[in-house]
């Protein structure tokens, strides 16, 4: 929950400085990706949507695999 709360911070101000095109925070929803991605599976499939990114880091993507 650290690291999502981390990229959310880093991310947006990567966006108020023109670098990404568009950034959605997630402050606030991080303990329900943890949570629900430590109840699946290490082969369950997860569809990302907005505001998700925790689940990706959750599940070892890199925070540049994420921004890309």
């Amino acid at each position: 929950m650290v690291r999502a709360r981390r990229l959310d911070t880093e991310s947006l101000a990567l966006a108020r400085q023109g670098e990404l095109n568009l950034w959605l925070m997630s402050w606030g929803q991080e303990a329900a990706q943890v949570g629900s991605v430590h109840a699946l599976r290490g082969s369950d499939m997860i569809f990302p949507s907005y505001r998700e990114h925790a689940v990706a880091l959750c599940r070892d993507l890199a925070p540049a695999q994420i921004l890309t």
